[in-house]
């Protein structure tokens, strides 16, 4: 798409019945453009996301499903409002919530690198956007810095997750089979090893990646960094060889032991295993005792800005996992199956194998990361062709999602 607003053949100049007007392009990725826009009802500026209907692998009803499913029933800190839905000619669109500046951006702003302090934060916040997620039965499968944002005004400290068009649902009344030779999906450098290896992701997948992206923060590179191949698996199986050489503790070397503690614990995790939020978390609650910093707004860029009055983060909720919810309803009418669910998880955490036992297969992923910024990076590309009839929903158009 690279037509201005408003041309013949192009994206429509106001979407929504007139509601939103287009006004200046952000940028793009491989399935959509964004927008910023004015939203002539409130005079607040929004993102506005438009997809071309004739270029394929389209994402944005899924994502608007998935935005719609994490504000019910109401919408929580961290994720993007929906203010619209719908068609708009040859093009769908989604309006939403203007951001703030990505990870990758304040990363090369910052020098290409992070403190420990705001890595501490950016692990938190990510860990809690993550367990919401997983709470609504979906995994995000492209964790990276371009996937998360921050937000405007009173909630500049607040760190948003975008971009849902590579997420799955993982639980619909039971958890997904583990699957092999299933494709790798996701940015390679912050690919989980199981994801490498072409085994179905489940929620340690999601986790996993927040440790090398903030391992990445404080050292400025990984040693995976830049490795090629002839072919996509070629350099995928470099990569997850060299992940699986480089000890953490040379790794982490000068970091809080949280970071290496936290890798070690996400690889042992087993597929459908419940992860122990809280304890990952209190792993960096101590890191943070230790070295700072005190208050959540303390990131390396905001650090001599004059903020105004800021918007408080939610208190730390005890979520239910959705195998959790299912368990203690089934336990009520079946008493083993408690039992049951016991040694299914303790099953799973063997599920991890080597290298040597799990073949590749085709990677549904082009290249490593393309960034559009502002709630827009659509940076990976889908991998459809693999998902459950029922996986991917369709929502009725021209939704209002306010």
């Amino acid at each position: 798409m690279t037509s201005s607003p408003g041309d013949k053949g192009g994206p429509p100049s106001k979407v929504g019945a007139g509601r939103f007007s287009l006004q200046q392009r952000l940028g793009a990725g491989i399935f959509a453009e964004v927008y910023r826009g004015v939203d002539h009802s409130t005079g607040e500026a929004v993102a506005i996301k438009l997809e071309d209907q004739r270029d394929g692998d389209l994402q944005l009803d899924f994502e608007a499903v998935i935005l719609a499913d994490l504000a019910d029933p109401e919408r929580r800190h961290g994720f993007a409002q929906c203010f619209y839905s719908g068609e708009e000619g040859m093009y769908n669109c989604l309006v939403m919530d203007l951001l703030g500046m990505s990870l990758e951006d304040h990363l090369t702003n910052c020098g290409g690198t992070f403190n420990a302090t705001t890595s501490i934060l950016i692990a938190e916040q990510g860990i809690h956007r993550l367990r919401y997620l997983h709470s609504k039965g979906y995994i995000h499968r492209d964790v990276k810095p371009e996937n998360f944002v921050m937000g405007l005004g009173a909630k500049a400290h607040h760190l948003y997750l975008i971009d849902f068009g590579l997420s799955k649902r993982y639980f619909k009344d039971r958890h997904i089979p583990l699957k092999y030779n299933v494709g790798m999906v996701g940015t390679p450098r912050y690919a989980s090893l199981n994801a490498l290896r072409g085994t179905e992701q489940s929620r340690r997948d999601d986790l996993e990646s927040v440790g090398y992206l903030i391992i990445r923060f404080c050292v400025g590179t990984v040693p995976w960094s830049g490795l090629g191949g002839t072919t996509q698996d070629e350099k995928y199986r470099k990569i997850l060889n060299k992940k699986e050489a480089c000890p953490l503790g040379d790794l982490c070397k000068g970091l809080p032991s949280a970071f290496p503690k936290y890798v070690r614990k996400t690889r042992s995790l087993g597929f459908e295993e419940t992860p122990d939020y809280d304890f990952l978390l209190d792993m960096f609650a101590d890191a943070r005792s230790r070295h700072g910093p005190e208050q959540d707004h303390e990131f390396q860029w905001l650090v001599g800005v004059k903020l105004g009055q800021l918007d408080p983060m939610e208190l730390p909720e005890d979520l239910e996992q959705p195998d959790e919810a299912a368990a203690v309803e089934s336990s009520v009418s079946n008493p083993f199956f408690a039992l049951a669910a016991w040694f299914t998880n303790s099953c799973s955490s063997t599920a991890n194998r080597s290298t040597s036992e799990i073949a590749f297969a085709p990677s549904h992923r082009s290249s490593d990361t393309v960034h559009c910024g502002h709630a827009a990076s659509d940076a990976s590309q889908s991998d459809v062709d693999d998902a459950e009839p029922d996986e991917r929903m369709h929502r009725p158009h021209l939704m209002q999602c306010n």
